[in-house]
């Protein structure tokens, strides 16, 4: 009677075993549909900031292409009243000569080569801004492990 007892008494605890391994794999199982749910968190999130920075960086090109097309602007009108003249073959001081050919628009032409004065010297932190903008957004990328590498241990791994 003892023996049949015992074998009972195996057999219940074999059934408990298998009950915490089952247990044990269903938790496994949620867990990594949680882990893998968050990687698709986390690569959406990647996806909207790589957008944010495309959206970013254009909107800084598009800046220093309006700068520098104004500047191209303002050279043309300087260039278009220096050829009007003949003046491409004057070799005097530019503002003596703006102001000696063009009395009426000598001011017009300072006044358009201050504004592209200003304009280049708007190039500079716009591109020192843009380098800065990729660069914190690369470090914080990489500072970053991947979902992937947090992944828990399956059962086999584990007994």
């Amino acid at each position: 009677m003892k023996q049949g007892e015992q074998i009972l008494a195996q057999q219940r605890d074999a059934q408990r075993v298998q009950q915490m391994r089952d247990e044990m794999d269903r938790q496994i199982r949620e867990q990594e549909k949680l882990l893998e749910e968050i990687a698709q968190r986390e690569e959406q999130e990647r996806l909207i900031l790589e957008e944010e920075v495309k959206q970013a960086i254009n909107t800084k090109m598009a800046n220093i292409r309006q700068i520098l097309s104004n500047i191209e602007d303002g050279r043309r009108k300087i260039v278009d009243w220096m050829v009007e003249n003949d003046l491409t073959k004057n070799k005097k001081n530019l503002n003596a000569l703006i102001f000696r050919v063009f009395p009426s628009k000598g001011k017009s032409v300072q006044m358009h080569l201050k504004s592209m004065s200003e304009e280049c010297s708007q190039l500079d932190p716009l591109m020192k801004e843009i380098q800065t903008f990729i660069k914190n957004r690369s470090i914080s990328a990489s500072k970053r492990p991947p979902i992937s590498s947090m992944k828990s241990p399956s059962s086999e791994e584990r007994l």
